[in-house]
């Protein structure tokens, strides 16, 4: 996997930030409105485990952001 795919660790921050922003719920009831959980969402936004695509796609819809603004651009 290369630093620019959908789901890279890095994208966490970004989630993270758009969930307090946006939505203002805890990670609990996020986990719960994505259907995984809180674990998986702490190892994601704590940039210790990569989403899956079907993932970040769901976290996208959920944040109202369209998923090209929520990962991480990174330089070729």
């Amino acid at each position: 996997m290369t630093e620019n795919e959908p789901g890279t660790p890095q994208d966490g921050d970004r989630i993270r930030a758009l969930r307090k922003e946006r939505l203002k719920i805890n990670g609990t009831q996020f986990a719960e409105r994505l259907g995984i959980y809180r674990e998986t969402l702490v190892n994601i936004e704590k940039n210790k485990k990569p989403a899956s695509l079907a993932l970040m796609i769901k976290i996208a819809a959920e944040l109202g952001e369209p998923i090209d603004g929520l990962l991480r651009k990174v330089a070729a």
